[in-house]
């Protein structure tokens, strides 16, 4: 520090005066504010802690906005370890409602002040960055003797505000350290923090309105710096951020100003325009240009077209590659499987068999399916599911109208289908095939193709699905000659977890069961790396369970945790607990009581009479 800053704090401790010139004005000011509450610098500042009774009843009251921060201080924690520090969580008051510091910062003499309950204010502390946050409403920084108690003179702390969708001051974060050498890298750390927890709260606040994206260069839309507004359906603004605020400086960009006080363009376009594309320009009053791009939520799911597939807020890994969509939204983004399923194509044109290979729930009859529109969608589609088809029903529905009818019909159960007029037969699941059935498949495969060769558009496509391979299935004796009659292109399928167009499949088929909820890209990395027994069987349900646990709105890692993580067979202590049999007991009972409520923390908090905080911290990894 220059020396006309160490006159000036010299003089504030020892006459209670300073030249305001030597002082950074926010430090100055706070210092002047002190020094009229009556403070004195020299001593030491009250402890002035809440009952847990009052820090249980602020932080039910910030229950919603402490749930996005807990993630954000754990995240910070791990950004700045072994840097001697401390991360809060404190409500629009200054009190501290949580918080995460490492061994060292925690034995030191601020680290047993900065606990939870604990008051920031300047009135309390004197100038921190808490209380200086507070005051102006803005991200702050207090190193060293720039604290006002000369006992704080050994921290350096940043501090950064946390508000909703209607400008109210609802929290902020802080960083503590005794060092100061990393202040500005923590300080940009932390703000960043603050800024990815009032987005969320901004998505969920505003879930039942039209939220727009804006910013004046279309590759920030995807990042932090990007404006959010919420406008209902007649153009009304419901909420704005910060950062719209900044970007539409100069214009009457308020609560309860309307679309058409920002913008010349008409709404209802620009709306229809955003729900079509996704994305769409839109110009000021003051004729100044911006990007435009709409988060997708409950208000705006019922006008979604069914084919389109919109991307979290978070960005997301896009192949620019011609997506194929069947009618059901299937995806087929994965750069091999679309070049596989180019030469399954061509293979089908040529006359030749297909064989579609695949762990289970793979999408091996989707697959079929779609070969099948690809090549002749007008034709018959015939599904004989290997497994539970009986040698009856083959000879009733298949060889016996083959071999007497006149006109050459097949009948199923339900329809009849010209044997002449060609189409697509499907042996599904080849490989459970009976030994008493293969004969007659082997006899209706031969009528089937028996044509192939002629020039004709009316000719049947053999394809089949095994989860084994052909050379597994030439080695099962009873399956031999039927194998060896299917050879032709195999199609293999990736398992759901190695496809490369993951992202894409997960966002559309949370889309298709759940328009509220949105998975974002650390949620969708998550569940790529779980494991999925039965592919997209199992996949779906996880989705669906996903959609009753969670709120409507963004889908996070945490959340993916919390409701899908690893489910142990018994209920155990968490590590925190071990080795303390009284605590080992009490976080047994919380965590069955966790289960037995549906992994509901309120509900388990209710149950035992415990703060909320309390279940959390013994089941943020059950």
């Amino acid at each position: 520090m220059d020396s006309s800053f160490s006159q000036a704090r010299s003089n504030l401790e020892l006459t209670g005066h300073f030249s305001h010139d030597a002082v950074a004005k926010p430090i100055a000011d706070s210092w002047e504010r002190c020094i009229n509450l009556g403070l004195n610098p020299n001593s030491n500042p009250d402890e002035n802690v809440l009952s847990n009774r009052e820090l249980n009843l602020r932080r039910e009251k910030l229950e919603r906005v402490h749930m996005l921060a807990r993630p954000e201080l754990e995240l910070l924690s791990s950004q700045i370890a072994g840097s001697n520090y401390l991360i809060a969580f404190a409500d629009n008051e200054g009190v501290v409602l949580d918080q995460i510091m490492d061994t060292e910062f925690k034995n030191s003499i601020c680290g047993k002040s900065i606990i939870p309950g604990s008051v920031w204010s300047e009135s309390a502390r004197g100038t921190n960055a808490l209380g200086l946050s507070i005051h102006t409403g803005e991200a702050s920084k207090v190193t060293g003797l720039e604290h006002y108690f000369s006992a704080q003179a050994k921290v350096s702390c940043v501090a950064a505000p946390i508000y909703n969708s209607h400008q109210e001051l609802v929290g902020l974060l802080d960083a503590s350290s005794e060092i100061s050498a990393r202040q500005n890298h923590t300080n940009v750390l932390v703000n960043l923090a603050a800024s990815n927890i009032e987005n969320r709260l901004f998505i969920e606040e505003n879930n039942d309105s039209f939220i727009i994206l804006l910013h004046p260069r279309h590759e920030y839309l995807a990042t932090q710096s990007a404006g959010m507004i919420a406008l209902n359906h007649d153009g009304k603004v419901l909420g704005i951020n910060r950062r719209a605020i900044e970007i539409l400086a100069g214009m009457n960009a308020n609560i309860g100003s309307n679309f058409s006080d920002l913008f010349h363009e008409n709404y209802s376009l620009i709306l229809d325009r955003l729900v079509k594309n996704g994305e769409t320009k839109i110009t000021d009053w003051l004729q100044s240009v911006y990007f435009a791009r709409l988060i997708p939520n409950h208000s705006n799911a019922s006008m979604l077209k069914s084919d389109q597939v919109l991307l979290p807020i978070e960005p997301v890994s896009q192949n620019h590659a011609a997506s194929l969509i069947d009618d059901t939204g299937f995806i087929f983004d994965d750069e091999a499987l679309q070049y596989n399923m180019k030469l399954a194509t061509k293979s089908i044109q040529v006359g030749s068999t297909v064989i579609i290979q695949g762990e289970y729930g793979t999408g091996k009859k989707i697959v079929a399916q779609d070969l099948h529109k690809r090549t002749h969608r007008q034709k018959a589609f015939i599904t004989i599911d290997c497994e539970t088809v009986s040698l009856d029903s083959i000879n009733a529905h298949f060889i016996a109208n083959i071999q007497s009818s006149p006109s050459n019909i097949i009948e199923t159960s339900s329809t009849s289908y010209k044997l002449e007029c060609g189409g697509t037969l499907f042996l599904d699941k080849l490989d459970c095939a009976s030994a008493e059935i293969t004969s007659s498949l082997n006899t209706l495969i031969d009528n089937l193709l028996q044509n192939r060769d002629q020039e004709s558009n009316n000719k049947w496509v053999i394809i089949s699905s095994s989860s084994l391979p052909i050379s597994a299935l030439s080695e099962n004796e009873s399956l031999r000659c039927l194998s060896e009659r299917l050879f032709g292109f195999e199609l293999v399928l990736p398992e759901l977890n190695k496809r490369t167009d993951f992202h894409k499949l997960a966002v559309s088929l949370m889309k298709k069961i759940s328009p509220q909820h949105v998975l974002n890209k650390s949620a969708i990395d998550s569940l790529q790396a779980m494991s999925w027994e039965n592919n997209f069987h199992s996949f779906d349900q996880q989705l669906r369970l996903l959609a009753v646990h969670t709120p409507e709105g963004i889908i996070n890692e945490d959340q993916i945790f919390r409701v899908l993580g690893p489910k142990k067979t018994g209920t155990q202590f968490c590590q925190q607990c071990a080795g303390h049999p009284i605590k080992e007991s009490l976080c047994l009972e919380i965590r069955t009581t966790f289960q037995n409520c549906n992994y509901n923390v309120a509900l388990t908090a209710r149950q035992l009479g415990l703060s909320r905080n309390t279940i959390y911290l013994h089941t943020k990894n059950s």
